[in-house]
């Protein structure tokens, strides 16, 4: 089969583009860089230069001029942007802090959530890199917003000196090494996630932090990552200059390292995400579990663990780790609500004529967290949501591209959202029913989508409801946007469909997701097939099996392909649930799909969901080229009363015997004989027939001399008439009642040898059991 490509794939290093930025807090509601709003997320923090002069700007420049640090990233078209991303360095910034709001403080006596999303910078990092790098950190710093490391100076005003900002290193977080006292201008009381960029070992004065122990990281744009409190004395160890005076290394005791940044004018967006578990029983221990590169700019995973080498630039090593974190050195108070409360944000410095970047507060949950998932459906066969494992649709199918908003937690409303939804190459807009969106969880109310409007591959459409905590008459817990799309006709080609960026664009909140890729299949008609041998109606008692064998094959036996087949059950006429059959071989021309169905009927039988009774089941099977098979259906006879018996199918034997031996004669290997019981008592029975076979010589029939028996204590009884095996114990017993493997090798069904058997050979008989419930 030919493959036409419809587009080509976006690869995943690139150069920055603000129309490509991920989704994120709006940033218009994260900080108002002049005046000193209390409504916006993070408030500027005011910059004493020495002269009492304050700068009330967020981030500065060495000759102390206004830089505007929000990029909205939004072009002239709304159909057509990114997100919103704040710009931590460049050329013209040296430094930077974002401390929250009153109103949006973290609560440690409750789990929080924060993600972010940095663009790793487009230079030439093996040469030009960032001499500081940047911290997530938690304070509670007498100082509040104002709170950053100064340089304890005075005198001469150069660059630096003349805002007292402490040297690079340090983050904006941690102590200088000339400060005296040495913790004097730190944050105090506060905890912090570095990322690191560039080494600083000499072993001089603010350039010791990473002395002795991290040499040579990073060399070609990577990162360390490590946590610590920049407010207290364990988090420094002293060291001597070469000049005899003191500095100081940072008492890592965990470090990471990963990628971020690429040369060549390309790079990528690397996502950090961050976990932070309030104590137990109003304890002072919490946890922090960070995770970097843990996923890909479309969301998938990164499985790369790698190691602490240099990784692949477009594949970077996934960090994951917890870190303990102790409240006590925060030295909170409870507030007049008995909450304690601390502040959160990003700091940074960095060298200003090195490398550039730019950070996307994805979510963070003293604010809004929020999610965006992307599916695509296909209608025609039977609403399969296309995966990795199966992503192949039909020529002229009618699919769904959904996404499903979603409120996590938070306390602030995302509210007059625009739904820019992308219609990817290969497909068509269905004009007569654009879709619809579906508000809410408990009680869901769908609204068409109507008069939206249609541009450059995108349909963009203003939401009726905003995204919030609960379900109200302006709001809803969830949202899900359904656009209508058809697969465009494809007679013997197979089309490429790649993903196509889709955008969610309201007050505090920036979305954009990408549709999943798939391929389009020609149409190829064939007769699929569905058989089984099972008898109907089926039995099942509850927390037993339901088992069910069946096959697909193709009338002219032709071979399966990729990935095989969706088989759908459906009980009591309820919606179908789908069962992916993979093919097992290149070449198989029958999918056994036995175990499939037997697993999940026996699933919904052992969690309650068959009704006492007969229930109907239907099942039929698509294959992945669309071809819908016959329909097969049973009755499933779910009993609550019941005694079933459970023997070897393969039958009974006894040990050999010499000729003439007389005696009983053991049984040979293990003779299951079990009553699965609900809700009954039950009596079981068994007759035997005599044991004969065929003479080889003569061809008539030989009788074994002697009879089947029962043995029970020092009682034998012969079989030739029913006699008791077993019966219940209770009144109305419940539960596997194993028999014949308790019984003892001397006892249970034996075989009675009389001595005068002359014809050796096998001879066979019956055993004839009655089980009966009751009364």
């Amino acid at each position: 089969m030919k493959t036409d490509d419809a587009s080509a794939s976006p690869t995943t290093l690139h150069p920055f583009d603000s129309n490509l930025v991920p989704s994120g807090i709006a940033g218009d509601k994260l900080l108002d860089p002049y005046d000193l709003k209390t409504t916006t997320v993070f408030r500027p923090l005011t910059y004493d230069d020495g002269n009492n002069k304050g700068n009330n700007n967020l981030f500065i420049n060495k000759d102390k001029n206004s830089i505007s640090p929000i990029n909205n990233g939004f072009s002239s078209s709304p159909i057509n942007h990114g997100g919103s991303y704040i710009s931590l360095w460049g050329k013209s910034a040296k430094a930077g802090v974002l401390w929250s709001n009153d109103a949006y403080k973290m609560d440690l006596d409750k789990d929080q959530y924060f993600s972010f999303w940095i663009w790793g910078g487009d230079t030439d990092t093996t040469s030009n890199y960032s001499t500081g790098g940047l911290t997530f950190s938690i304070q509670n710093d007498p100082r509040q917003q104002n709170a950053y490391s100064y340089d304890n100076v005075s005198g001469t005003l150069n660059s630096n000196d003349s805002i007292k900002l402490a040297p690079d290193e340090t983050f904006g977080m941690y102590a200088a090494d000339d400060n005296a006292p040495h913790l004097g201008n730190v944050v105090q009381n506060s905890w912090s996630l570095n990322l690191d960029n560039r080494i600083n070992s000499s072993g001089q004065i603010n350039d010791s932090f990473d002395k002795g122990v991290y040499q040579g990281v990073p060399t070609t744009g990577q990162i360390y990552i490590s946590t610590s409190y920049p407010g207290d004395s364990s988090s420094y160890l002293p060291t001597t200059t070469s000049i005899g005076t003191t500095a100081y290394t940072l008492a890592r005791n965990q470090v990471d390292i990963s990628n971020i940044s690429y040369a060549n004018g390309v790079g990528m967006w690397h996502h950090l995400r961050l976990l932070y578990q309030a104590p137990k029983d109003d304890g002072d221990k919490g946890t922090m579990t960070y995770w970097f590169n843990d996923i890909y700019e479309d969301g998938s995973s990164n499985t790369n663990s790698g190691t602490d080498s240099v990784d692949t630039q477009a594949n970077p090593r996934r960090i994951e780790r917890t870190v303990s974190i102790d409240l006590n050195k925060l030295d909170l108070t409870k507030n007049a609500d008995g909450k304690r409360l601390a502040r959160w944000g990003i700091t940074y410095r960095v060298d200003s004529s090195k490398g550039s970047s730019d950070m996307v507060i994805e979510n963070a949950s003293p604010v809004m967290n929020v999610s965006v998932d992307p599916e695509v459906i296909d209608v025609t066969q039977d609403n399969r949501v296309l995966t990795e494992d199966n992503d192949y649709v039909n020529s002229g199918d009618k699919l769904i591209f959904r996404n499903t908003l979603s409120y996590n937690r938070g306390v602030t409303d995302w509210t007059n959202i625009s739904a820019v939804v992308g219609v990817p190459t290969g497909t068509n807009l269905n004009t007569t029913d654009y879709g619809s969106v579906t508000y809410g969880k408990t009680s869901p109310t769908t609204v068409a989508i109507n008069k939206p409007t249609v541009s450059d591959n995108y349909l963009q459409y203003k939401l009726t409801k905003g995204i919030a905590a609960s379900d109200t008459a302006t709001t809803a817990s969830k949202a899900v946007v359904d656009v209508n799309m058809t697969a465009q006709a494809a007679d013997n080609t197979e089309i490429k469909v790649p993903g196509i960026s889709s955008y969610f664009n309201g007050d505090y909140y920036i979305g954009r997701t990408t549709s999943k890729s798939f391929i389009i299949r020609g149409k190829q008609v064939k007769d699929l097939q569905l058989s089984s041998t099972t008898s109907d109606p089926i039995k099942a008692f509850p927390s037993g099996n339901v088992e069910i064998n069946g096959s697909l094959k193709y009338k002219d036996k032709s071979t399966f392909v990729n990935p095989g087949a969706e088989v759908y059950l459906s009980i009591n006429n309820q919606t179908a649930k789908q069962i992916n059959v993979p093919i097992k071989n290149i070449g198989d021309t029958e999918l056994d799909i036995s175990d499939a169905i037997s697993k999940e009927l026996t699933s919904e039988l052992q969690n309650d969901q068959l009704n006492t009774g007969n229930n109907t089941l239907t099942i039929y099977a698509r294959d992945s080229l669309g071809n819908k098979s016959n329909t097969l259906t049973f009755t499933i006879d779910v009993v609550n009363k019941s005694a079933v018996l459970q023997l070897n199918t393969e039958g009974y034997s006894f040990k050999n015997i010499n000729a003439f031996y007389k005696g009983l004669v053991g049984r040979k290997g293990d003779w299951k004989v079990n009553v699965n019981s609900v809700n009954t008592n039950w009596n079981l029975t068994a007759s035997a027939s005599l044991l004969t076979q065929e003479n080889s010589f003569d061809k008539t029939i030989d009788t074994f001399n002697g009879n089947i028996v029962y043995k029970s204590n020092q009682n034998i009884e012969a079989m030739g008439e029913p006699i008791e095996i077993a019966r219940s114990d209770g009144d109305s017993e419940t539960g596997t009642t194993i028999i014949g493997q308790n019984w003892l090798p001397s006892e249970g069904i034996l075989l009675q040898s009389n001595g005068k058997t002359k014809q050796g050979g096998k001879y066979k008989g019956t055993i004839n059991w009655d089980l009966v419930q009751g009364p």
